[in-house]
């Protein structure tokens, strides 16, 4: 049987990748990825350094981490002395206040750590090093696969750039036809040429919307940090969110209009109500004023994204630590300065 496997995962492909996992019986959950490394220091420092010391050689009212560890040197040792406490000997729980993942980020950091392990945030004099293959590192149980090997070693007509997908010998990039083959393959398409079309054309216009979004804070060049065209961002932004963003809602509401229920086929979901899904959602985390102030002008576009959050898989996903946080370094950022109602 053929191996089916994404090439770096995409936003997009989340939502309904999480519907196929909820509806095969076969599904094997893949684990949780947890790349927090700066975040998990920054936790490590605010909550545990007082008692442990910030490199973990202890501190007056605690015990350093360095050495033998009482409770046990292993993961799964500090993952449980982390998440359920000592309180006789003044370690409380943080069960109740960090989630799996980030004891999971916090415990990975105390070990890598006292087996000293030096983090930088950027290091551009050092040469760039990609290791061939796969390899698994001493500390933790994953492995990586560079993704510039593998298109390396494609001929002929081959993606781009990430991401793509890969299904024995054939392989396709783009968002928008990885999507409609995964509709067609497993039934969230619209079941006829005419239709599958259709949702394309709508799946390539979210691109274009995806793709301004993007180039509000990178106006100028990709390859520019987003200081260097501030003011330049900060036009686009304006247009963006008094021009475009209308506009496109207008057409994505008109595509709602045409069929009863809340989804673009009516009372079928298919990849194009995820991906709205997301749109919405990643808008509302870069330009919240704004979205406040017009959502309500667009009511079957929200209720699209409210249905689409209470699909089976879906909701569960949304609620589970697999759902990964907007942040700066996507497609959608946030920055005070480029919103407004």
């Amino acid at each position: 049987m053929n191996k089916t496997h994404l090439c770096f995962t995409y936003s997009w492909l989340l939502l309904p990748a999480a519907l196929i996992a909820a509806n095969s019986a076969s599904a094997q959950q893949e684990p949780i990825a947890y790349s927090g490394v700066t975040e998990s220091r920054l936790m490590f420092q605010e909550n545990c350094a007082v008692c442990h010391g910030e490199d973990l050689e202890g501190a007056a009212q605690g015990t350093p981490l360095r050495g033998d560890l009482v409770h046990g040197e292993s993961m799964a040792d500090v993952v449980v002395s982390i998440a359920n406490g000592y309180v006789d000997s003044g370690m409380p729980s943080w069960d109740d206040i960090f989630s799996p993942v980030q004891v999971q980020g916090l415990a990975m950091y105390v070990l890598e750590t006292r087996a000293n392990v030096g983090y930088v945030t950027s290091n551009y004099d050092a040469p760039l090093s990609i290791p061939e293959g796969e390899f698994e590192t001493e500390l933790h149980s994953f492995r990586l696969e560079t993704l510039v090997d593998d298109l390396d070693r494609r001929n002929g007509i081959r993606p781009y750039a990430p991401p793509y997908l890969v299904d024995g010998d054939f392989c396709i990039a783009q968002v928008a036809h990885i999507l409609a083959w995964a509709g067609e393959k497993h039934g969230f398409g619209a079941g006829d040429q005419a239709g599958d079309l259709q949702l394309i054309m709508l799946q390539l216009t979210i691109s274009d919307i995806v793709a301004e979004a993007h180039n509000v804070h990178h106006p100028i060049a990709g390859d520019l940090y987003y200081e260097d065209q501030k003011d330049a961002a900060a036009r686009a932004a304006e247009n963006f969110r008094e021009q475009r963003i209308p506009k496109f809602f207008r057409y994505f509401k008109d595509a709602l209009s045409a069929s009863d229920g809340p989804f673009v086929l009516g009372d079928r979901w298919s990849h194009v109500d995820t991906s709205l899904f997301q749109l919405i959602e990643g808008l509302r985390y870069a330009f919240p004023k704004r979205m406040k102030a017009i959502e309500g002008d667009y009511p079957k576009l929200i209720a699209c994204r409210d249905a689409v959050a209470e699909l089976d898989g879906i909701k569960d996903y949304l609620a589970s630590e697999r759902r990964l946080a907007f942040n700066e370094d996507g497609i959608f950022r946030h920055y005070p300065e480029l919103d407004a109602a």
